[in-house]
This record gives C-alpha cells, structure tokens and sequence, in this order.
C-alpha cells in the first residue's frame, strides 16, 4: 500500500472498496507474474536438460557408428583393390557410391560429434591471441587456399579471453565457408576484420568494420575501446538472398544442393553455438553476388 492508498476522512463506502479492490488485483497479477515466471524458469531448465541429453546422445552415436563406417569404407577399398579385373563399369559405379556415400556419413557424424561437443566438455577459457589461432586456421586449410587460389587477409587481431580449441573452430568454419561458396572459376577473397564495441548486442552493421576500427598500440598490441570485440569475415562469395539469412545458423539447415556445395549443415550451426557459449552474438549480412560478412562478439 502506497500514500496515495490512505484514504482521509470523511470518506466513501465506494471509494474504500475501489480501494480495496485495488490492492487485490495486484496482488492477483503479482501472483499470477510469480506463477509464470516460474514455469518459465521451469520450462528453460527442462530445455537445458533435454539440449544434454541431445548433445550426450550425439556424442555417444557417432562414436558407436564410427567403427562399423571404417569397416564399410576399408572394404570398400579393399574390393575395389582386389576385384577390380573382375568388375565392369556398373560395378565400379556402385563401389564408388557406396565408397562416396561413406565418405559423406563420416564428414556428417564428424561435424556433429564437434557440434554436440560444444558447451558439453568443459572447455578451459584463456587468454588467447587470435593471430596465432589464425595462422592454425589457414595452416589446417592450407589446401583449400591453394586449390582454389585463395586471398586471405585480415587486421592485425586481439588478444581475447576464450576457449582457444572453440575460437579455431570457429575461424576454420567460417573461413572455410567463404572460399568454397564461391562462383565456378572465381579466386575467393577473404579478410578477417575487428573493432571494439561498448556490448555484445552492438553489432550494427557489418560496413562499418574496417581497419580503422581499432587502434594500433605498437607491433604487438591492441587497444580495447570496448567491453567487446566485433569480429567480421568477408567474402566475395555468391551471397545469399534476405531471407535466407534467418535461418541459415539452425543446425542441417543447407540453402544449396550437395552435389554444388557439399556440406551437411552443422558447420553454421556449430558457429552459432560457440559464439553464444562466450556470451557473444553472431548474424550475417548479405548481398547476391557480391558477397557475405559473417560477424560476431567475443569478450575481451
């Protein structure tokens, strides 16, 4: 009850029981807050329990299916070896789809096993200089770049407080993405940019990440200006249309065929995952033909 609740003398019946009437309506709403904020923290509790128990269930999966692949794929192998004189044409077809198709599920089960790790283990969070992570990134995909005659560049990186093993992770998927999204015969262009933000939510748009976003202190070090680091990879790969761009971080989601661009939709999925395990959100912004930037915050 509140001053403006007391009531001077003389008052009024009807004036009381508004009053009162009042006073018991909130009440009723505060209850009735109480009631579904708590099925709400309910509600979030059983999703966080059923997301383990999916992610255990993943883990556990694709390392039980592992072993019997292998032995599909080795005797693959071994049948094309040793029957090959014994095999028309339609036969090598068949091996090389069985061996193909193979080749897909372990590629499939690999990136899901690394998607279901993600927020399961418990990953140590270090001080951890992107520049070095970097330099493993484009070492990992040291034949991809020559194959497709690559151009990466990128700022001069931050050191930042995160899971080193998650932030690799995290620079290969999106690296990766933007060379092979490419048009047939295209060299891909790829720069990997960063500046300081006051918070996680302010990621504003993608343009306004360029050099000049940070400040230099020496060789060897970076002023933070902000709480957060935006981190942004640009590519001058085939884009995508607006509304693609809603659901393209939901996990097997594929916005082209396997046999143009194969993949199996988790690569996304899983960077969604580690930036929202940091704290951080991620978004895109894109242009048909022209290319995508793929940004994120991390802490600093």
């Amino acid at each position: 009850v509140g001053g403006v609740d007391y009531i001077s003398k003389p008052f009024q019946v009807q004036e009381v029981l508004a009053r009162v009437e009042n006073q018991l309506t909130i009440q009723r709403l505060q209850k009735q807050l109480w009631a579904k904020n708590l099925a709400l923290e309910t509600a979030n509790q059983e999703l966080e329990r059923s997301n383990r128990e999916l992610e255990q269930f993943a883990h556990v999966l694709c390392h039980d299916l592992n072993q019997p692949l292998q032995s599909i794929i080795l005797h693959t192998d071994m049948l094309d070896i040793n029957y090959q004189d014994r095999l028309d044409m339609k036969g090598e077809g068949y091996i090389r789809k069985i061996r193909d198709s193979s080749l897909r599920m372990k590629t499939f089960m690999q990136d899901l096993l690394v998607y279901a790790k993600v927020g399961a283990d418990s990953q140590e969070i270090t001080s951890t200089d992107c520049n070095i992570v970097l330099e493993q990134v484009l070492d990992n995909l040291k034949a991809a770049i020559s194959e497709k005659n690559a151009l990466i560049t990128h700022d001069f990186l931050p050191t930042v407080n995160v899971s080193q093993t998650q932030l690799i992770q995290l620079f290969q998927n999106l690296i990766s993405n933007a060379i092979k999204f490419q048009a047939p015969g295209k060299s891909p262009q790829v720069k990997v940019s960063v500046k300081p933000v006051d918070n996680s939510a302010e990621v504003g748009r993608v343009s306004s990440i360029n050099a000049t976003g940070f400040h230099k202190n020496g060789r060897n070090s970076v002023e933070h200006g902000g709480n957060y680091w935006l981190f942004g990879v640009h590519d001058n790969g085939i884009g995508m249309e607006p509304d693609q761009r809603s659901h393209i971080f939901e996990i097997f989601q594929r916005l082209h065929s396997n046999k143009d661009y194969p993949g199996t939709g988790i690569g996304l999925a899983t960077c969604k995952k580690i930036v929202e395990n940091h704290g951080g959100q991620i978004g895109v912004e894109s242009e048909p033909g022209v290319g995508s930037t793929f940004y994120g915050t991390a802490p600093g």
